[in-house]
């Protein structure tokens, strides 16, 4: 692994902890809305999106997001299964027929 692979890979693990530890405790406007939001899923699915169809690290971390999700979650193996199914949506379905401007 590179160093950014790296370092991707601890801020979906830090994603993990905030978001079952901290982010159902805050109130936004009045509201419990952060319980709802999936910041580990939301991170993979960015960097599926902005990722190029050839580069295979996307696999890599929505494995590692999912194990991380499976640690708190009860059916392990759950969060694995959607995260991948996801990726590959991304990459083998949407980037095929949808053109995602990138000005990288």
């Amino acid at each position: 692994m590179t160093k950014r692979q790296l370092f991707l890979v601890a801020a979906l693990g830090a994603a993990a902890l905030v978001q079952v530890s901290l982010a159902p405790h805050f109130l936004v406007a009045g509201q419990a809305w952060m319980r709802w939001i999936n910041f580990v899923a939301v991170t993979i699915a960015v960097i599926a999106v902005f990722e190029k169809k050839n580069n295979k690290f996307s696999w890599v971390a929505a494995f590692t997001g999912g194990v991380f999700l499976d640690l708190y979650s009860n059916p392990f193996g759950l969060w694995i299964v959607i995260l991948v199914g996801a990726v590959a949506f991304i990459k083998l379905i949407l980037k095929k027929y949808v053109r995602i401007v990138s000005y990288w």
